[in-house]
């Protein structure tokens, strides 16, 4: 390939997000970070990733499609799992719900936090960060306008001290 075109990166089964999901190949050898936020109850395994894109052939476009498997590690294979005290786990519950999801104009997370200094983020699909806001614990509910978005995939990320807290696909229609 001699030109550069855009490709689409997907997993078969919904069972991870990759960012960024679409980038542009060039001409000779491409080195792609790709993160990879599982979606619960997700605990790892082998799993078929989609690289699509049109390419140019002689006088017309074809869509190039190429399956491959990766094998995701989790808790119970190469990572590392830690103890945490019991004690410790209830010291700051936290609880989340996003609705309506799908959304077209507006969304509202209605969350617990017993900590201040956490923050939301909306990323889109290449991996940018679009939006972001600092929640407090005494609000419990925030309402984000989303109409001025493209439809479409989204992460919103809930992180505190460096921490992700909680992570939810939000679709705009």
């Amino acid at each position: 390939m001699t030109i550069p075109y855009q490709v689409t990166l997907s997993e078969e089964t919904n069972q991870v997000v990759l960012l960024p999901s679409s980038f542009t190949l060039q001409p000779g050898q491409n080195v792609i970070q790709v993160t990879v936020i599982p979606q619960s109850p997700f605990n790892g395994g082998v799993l078929t990733w989609i690289l699509q894109g049109t390419v140019p052939y002689k006088e017309v476009y074809e869509l190039c499609i190429t399956k491959f498997d990766v094998d995701v590690a989790g808790c119970d294979s190469t990572g590392k799992m830690a103890s945490v005290d019991k004690n410790e786990v209830n010291s700051n519950p936290t609880s989340f719900s996003l609705y309506p999801n799908p959304a077209v104009t507006a969304v509202t997370l209605s969350y617990s936090l017993e900590l201040e200094g956490a923050t939301l983020e909306i990323y889109d699909l290449t991996g940018r960060s679009i939006a972001k806001k600092a929640l407090s614990s005494s609000d419990k509910e925030v309402t984000l306008a989303i109409d001025s978005y493209p439809a479409g995939m989204y992460m919103l990320v809930v992180k505190q001290a460096g921490t992700i807290l909680w992570q939810n696909k939000l679709i705009i229609k």
